[in-house]
C-alpha cells in the first residue's frame, strides 16, 4: 500500500522555494492529500525551462518541447522531500515506479493538455529512442557474437542502422545545427538533447513501416527492462500499454 504523508499544521511557508507549483505541492500536503497526487497535481503549475536552484542546473523542457516530467516532479518536491517517503521518492525519481497509477485520461487530466503533450514528447523522443540504441546495439552485438556479420573486427554500428550514419557524423550534424561544438563528451543535458535530436530525425528519415517496427522493438524492450512484458504498461508513469 502506498504510504500516506500524515497531515501536519503547515503550509507552503515550509518551501524556502515560493514559485506557484511548489506552493500547491507545500499545501496539497497540509491538505493531506497523498503526496503523489499531490506532486501531479502542481506539475501543471511550473512554468520554467532550465534553472539552477540548491547548486544543480536543471533542463526540464528539451529542445523546447519535450518535458522531463521526473525532473519536474523532484524539483518541486525538492524542499519537502523529509516529508516524504525515501522509499517510495527513490522508486519514483530513479526508476519511474510511481506509488499507484493512474489511468491515462486521469494522468492526462492532472498535468494539463500543454504538459501532457510535452511529457510525451519526452517519453517517446528521449525514453524510448535510449532504449531502442540499446536493444539494437544488443541485436548487433548478439549477431557479432554468433558469425552472423561479415567481419567481427568491425560491426555494424546502432547508430548507422537506425539514423544511416555513424556517431561521429551524427554528433557533427546535431553540433551544426546548436551552432555549439560536441566533442564526444556530453552532459546529461547534451545527451537527452541528442537523443531527441536523433528521434526526430529517424521520425523524418523513416518508412512508415520500418518506424512502426523500430517502435514496436523499444516499447517491448522497455516492457522487458521494467518487468511488464509481454502486455503490461510500457510507460510506468501513466499505466498505458497499447
Amino acid at each position: 500500500m502506498p504510504t500516506v504523508v500524515t497531515p501536519q499544521k503547515h503550509d507552503s511557508a515550509l518551501a524556502a522555494d515560493q514559485t506557484p507549483a511548489v506552493r500547491a505541492f507545500a499545501d496539497a500536503l497540509g491538505a493531506g492529500n497523498h503526496w503523489y497526487s499531490a506532486l501531479l497535481g502542481a506539475v501543471h503549475l511550473w512554468s520554467r525551462d532550465e534553472e539552477c536552484y540548491g547548486g544543480r542546473y536543471f533542463r526540464y523542457m528539451i529542445a523546447g518541447e519535450a518535458l522531463d516530467l521526473l525532473l519536474v516532479m523532484e524539483r518541486i518536491s525538492w524542499d519537502l522531500r523529509h516529508l516524504l517517503p525515501p522509499e517510495e521518492c527513490d522508486a519514483l525519481f530513479f526508476y519511474a515506479r510511481p506509488p499507484y497509477t493512474y489511468s491515462d485520461r486521469e494522468f492526462a487530466h492532472l498535468l494539463g493538455a500543454e504538459k501532457y503533450r510535452a511529457y510525451l514528447n519526452y517519453f517517446y523522443g528521449v525514453t524510448l529512442e535510449e532504449v531502442l540504441l540499446h536493444a539494437v546495439e544488443d541485436e548487433i552485438l548478439k549477431a557479432t557474437n554468433y558469425g552472423v556479420t561479415r567481419d567481427k573486427r568491425d560491426p555494424e554500428s546502432p547508430y548507422t542502422r537506425l539514423y544511416g550514419k555513424n556517431e561521429h557524423e551524427l554528433l557533427q550534424d546535431f553540433s551544426a545545427e546548436r551552432a555549439r561544438s560536441v566533442n564526444g563528451v556530453m552532459t546529461l543535458t547534451e545527451w537527452k538533447e541528442f537523443l531527441y535530436w536523433l528521434f526526430k530525425q529517424r521520425v523524418a528519415n523513416s518508412l512508415p513501416e520500418r518506424l512502426a517496427s523500430d517502435s514496436q522493438k523499444g516499447l517491448d524492450t522497455l516492457r522487458m527492462l521494467r518487468g511488464t512484458y509481454p502486455a503490461g504498461p510500457f510507460d510506468t508513469l501513466r499505466g498505458y500499454s497499447e
